[in-house]
């Protein structure tokens, strides 16, 4: 949208996938799309650079895309696992590596000045920091709210509140 016309993309044009879940901005300008079943992209304005599983991504089905200004980098939730960008290397975690439980669907994330957040549908949220080596390390916190009624989004007041939307039915 340019205040005028809607402009709109698709694979004809360079980007990886047509089911975008999620968009973010990055610090630079460049936009990053969670393209569901597909990978993620990253668009400068002019072209798109694509990430998918074959260049180190863990999982195609992306749901949540966030910049984080904590780390300087790029921050991936998919159906079963999370990845960090980090300066073109990807770092994943997932319960094949063990640092996740099986079937962790991240559905939000957000941060602090110390860590990121990742939210998921059972209940509980993996906490994301770096170190002073430039390791990565996450760990399993349970939530606040009852198990199996999880995070179906997040957000961050002006106020500095975190807000979640949660549930399920029946």
């Amino acid at each position: 949208w340019d205040g005028e016309t809607y402009t709109s993309y698709n694979t004809h044009h360079g980007i990886v996938g047509n089911k975008v879940w999620w968009i973010d901005e990055d610090n630079n300008g460049n936009l990053w799309f969670a393209c569901f079943g597909a990978g993620i992209s990253k668009f400068n304005g002019v072209s798109f650079t694509n990430y998918s599983t074959e260049d180190g991504l863990i999982d195609n089905y992306v749901r949540v895309v966030k910049y984080s200004s904590t780390f300087d980098c790029i921050l991936i939730g998919t159906n079963s696992s999370i990845s960090v960008l980090k300066d073109t290397v990807f770092h994943n975690f997932s319960s094949d590596n063990g640092s996740l439980q099986k079937n962790v669907i991240i559905t939000a994330i957000l941060e602090d000045d110390k860590k990121a957040i990742f939210y998921n549908f059972a209940g509980y949220h993996y906490n994301l920091t770096l170190d002073s080596n430039s390791i990565f390390s996450i760990s399993r916190n349970k939530s606040l709210w009852y198990e199996n009624y999880g995070v179906s989004s997040a957000s961050i007041t002006i106020n500095g509140d975190t807000i979640v939307g949660w549930g399920r039915e029946g």
